[in-house]
């Protein structure tokens, strides 16, 4: 019957549901313990890290008997695997943001550029209007 399908799937999943348990509470241990000493850069880092695991692991628990399980499985691995290329020191993790923060200012640039390219005076006509 459907009851007894639906619980022999409980007990199926009981030792991997076990084994997410466990792994998310020795991630969720590890940021604890990077936290300490911790700059600005770095808890942000966690706590972002954290956060979008916690809603991956979420989202999988929700997800568990439903065909939308395997995507969200995909999901929580990928967090996991986030986590594991997640900067563990301050210096890493100020790196991590400068580099970032360059490569969006290289992107602004390069959009500036090609708009400056197509028509640089398009827009002077417009400032002679608003006066």
């Amino acid at each position: 019957s459907v009851a007894e399908s639906g619980e022999e799937q409980d007990k199926a999943l009981q030792p991997i549901a076990q084994e997410v348990i466990n792994a998310f509470t020795a991630s969720v241990g590890t940021l604890l313990a990077l936290r300490q000493g911790a700059g600005a850069c770095l808890l942000k880092e966690l706590r972002d890290a954290g956060g979008q695991l916690a809603e991956a692991v979420d989202a999988l628990g929700a997800a568990v008997g439903t065909p939308n399980m395997a995507v969200c499985a995909g999901k929580a691995l990928d967090r996991g695997a986030h986590l594991e290329r997640m900067p563990a020191h301050n210096r890493a993790a100020i790196r991590r943001r400068f580099l970032e923060s360059l490569g969006q200012l290289g992107d602004a640039s390069r959009e500036l550029q090609e708009v400056l390219r197509k028509d640089p005076c398009a827009d002077d006509d417009d400032d002679d209007k608003s006066f």
